[in-house]
């Protein structure tokens, strides 16, 4: 089977059937030097272990095959200096993972992306589920029928993004991910600080000390986060973070 590049991904926005290209590539690796060869394995297993590949990686899919099929027509190996970088690594939530496992199994976490564009919410899937115990990662509706799953993140941290989610959407979502996994308390304070309420209860910020930091006492005890000891003033009549749930 002999594919091109524009053959293999016949766009920007269409999706490439995996076997089509997985038989292209896999032709072509006894012609490929070895570091284009490594390369090239790894794409096949990433497209296993993910269900997708980046555009960018379906470029080096379609780079890598046309190489091997040159390198079959003229007898030689692709040449090395012209090998691609290492593909990226998938991210991984592991710290995510901790955080859940640390609250128990009826936590939440409400979170959003970079300017506030797109609210998300996590939580533990049940026993019912496809993969209990893993964090299903939807948008903030109150629905649970109508929510939009967005992905999941594995017992081991690994990330499953759905593949019905537009790309960019999903950078998003990503990134404000990797965010929160890299510095939960950070980024569960800038939450707080810019929602007015705690991103794990989702109650109104109005304690001075929970204003301050981000979150309150009680849920930085219950997901093991810092919180800090500054003085409090009463707040009476109001439904506060602060306030066992």
């Amino acid at each position: 089977m002999v594919l091109s590049y524009d053959s293999l991904v016949g766009g920007a926005d269409q999706r490439v059937d995996q076997w089509r290209w997985w038989l292209a590539l896999h032709d072509v690796l006894p012609h490929l030097n070895e570091r284009d060869r490594s390369f090239a394995n790894s794409l096949i297993a990433q497209s296993f272990e993910r269900g997708y590949l980046s555009d960018k990686q379906l470029y080096w899919v379609g780079v890598l095959t046309e190489r091997g099929l040159a390198a079959a027509f003229s007898g030689t190996l692709s040449p090395a200096s012209a090998a691609p970088a290492p593909a990226p690594k998938a991210p991984s939530f592991a710290r995510i993972v901790e955080l859940f496992q640390k609250a128990g199994g009826r936590a939440a976490i409400v979170f959003q992306t970079a300017g506030g564009s797109q609210q998300f919410r996590l939580s533990v899937a049940g026993e019912r589920a496809q993969q209990p115990g893993s964090i299903n990662v939807t948008d903030a509706g109150t629905s649970f029928e109508n929510r939009v799953w967005f992905g999941r993140i594995g017992l081991d941290g690994s990330w499953q993004p759905s593949r019905k989610i537009d790309a960019a959407d999903l950078t998003l979502i990503e990134a404000a991910l990797a965010a929160f996994n890299a510095d939960p308390a950070a980024a569960a304070a800038s939450y707080g600080h810019e929602v007015g309420a705690c991103c794990f209860c989702r109650r109104e910020l109005t304690d001075e000390r929970s204003v301050s930091v981000g979150y309150g006492p009680i849920c930085a005890d219950r997901f093991g986060l810092d919180w800090g000891s500054a003085p409090a003033k009463a707040q009476p009549n109001k439904l506060e973070c602060d306030v066992p749930f």
